[in-house]
């Protein structure tokens, strides 16, 4: 796609995202307000909901890799019992 978009109209694309970037917490933001108006509009709940209740849950960090020492000490123990 890029091969054949001239430069000309990248750059315009490229002007226009600077002044107006958008991103991943923009976009989760718009929709979950979008999801906030229609959820407090048409279902009328007893507790309003809030924009942050369509966040997207945050990932639990990765746990580190083991070490193959680690590894190693693993199978020793279950080889050797």
């Amino acid at each position: 796609m890029l091969d054949e978009m001239p430069s000309s109209i990248f750059y315009n694309w490229f002007d226009h995202y600077m002044e107006e970037p958008c991103g991943y917490e923009l976009e989760m933001y718009q929709h979950a307000e979008v999801c906030t108006y229609l959820v407090n509009g048409l279902f009328n709940p007893k507790e309003l909901v809030k924009t942050s209740d369509f966040y997207p849950k945050k990932q639990e960090e990765e746990k580190p890799e083991q070490t193959w020492q680690e590894m190693k000490a693993i199978l020793r123990n279950r080889w050797s019992g």
